[in-house]
């Protein structure tokens, strides 16, 4: 048996190897034994004979019980007009917040001091403290 006659036959005779005739039922079994394409014919024959034909009477049904739960179902709320516009805005603001108060941290300790020393003793250089604030300075334009 060639693969290209194994479609007909299933649908002729069905999937299962015990209805096929048995001048065929050797050749199919071998085509099935070597071919994976075949046992795939095989197993979709299987598929769609095991399934039952949908009635229409039944799929109206269906369609007419899920309209019918739709329908049913109560709008949503509305919102306010400041809620709309501003819900998408959120995480963009918590994102500013968060890096605003990073920031704010950061100008509030002075700089890190490689050399050991006591940044805040009168011997220590100055400017190591004035570090952070000298950069926002320096971003914004303030030439102080």
């Amino acid at each position: 048996m060639q693969l290209s006659s194994l479609p007909e036959f299933l649908a002729r005779h069905g999937p299962l190897p015990a209805r096929w005739p048995v001048e065929h039922r050797a050749g199919a079994l071998a085509l099935l034994a070597r071919d994976p394409a075949a046992r795939a014919l095989q197993l979709q024959a299987a598929l769609a004979a095991s399934l039952p034909p949908a009635s229409p009477e039944a799929l109206a049904r269906m369609r007419a019980g899920v309209a019918d739960r739709i329908a049913r179902m109560p709008l949503p709320a509305r919102q306010s007009w400041p809620a709309r516009w501003l819900r998408p805005l959120l995480p963009a603001g918590f994102g500013a917040a968060a890096a605003l108060l990073a920031c704010a941290l950061w100008l509030q300790f002075p700089a890190a001091n490689p050399w050991g020393t006591d940044p805040w003793s009168a011997a220590a250089d100055q400017s190591e403290l004035l570090a952070p604030r000298l950069v926002v300075a320096l971003a914004l334009g303030d030439s102080e």
